[in-house]
């Protein structure tokens, strides 16, 4: 079964490469996508999705290519995720409508790591 978590891990970095190349592209869309996030549970299995992945980076990373570079996107997946099943959900619903009104520069800025980190675990992930 770990031979196959490798695939998993580079389902997970093209994920990273789509969200961070659609909001490096247009920053804007950022508002609806948290509009969408923050009704219902919506929040709690996103929470749940990143902090899955980031096991996942973690346990197939010593299959990879580039293993800091899968344990980094694992590191970053878990910080997202474990606060959002921890904190409550209208405190968290608070915190992402703020930030979803940062400037576009923030944004593009933020999708930039995401987009580069997306890349590496995409390509540090192949056998």
């Amino acid at each position: 079964m770990a031979e196959y978590l490798i695939y998993l891990a580079q389902a997970i970095g093209w994920l990273m490469v789509l969200d961070g190349a659609v909001f490096l592209v247009e920053p804007t869309w950022i508002r609806p996508v948290v509009k969408f996030l923050v009704k219902g549970r919506i929040l709690k299995i996103t929470a749940a999705a990143r902090t899955v992945g980031g096991i996942i980076l973690f346990i197939s990373a010593g299959q990879g290519r580039i293993p800091w570079l899968m344990i980094l996107g694992g590191i970053m997946l878990i910080i997202a995720g474990v606060p959002g099943l921890i904190i409550d959900i209208d405190a968290q619903r608070k915190i992402m409508l703020e930030s979803s009104e940062e400037s576009p520069a923030i944004v593009r800025a933020s999708s930039a790591v995401v987009l580069a980190l997306g890349i590496g675990i995409v390509f540090g992930s192949q056998v």
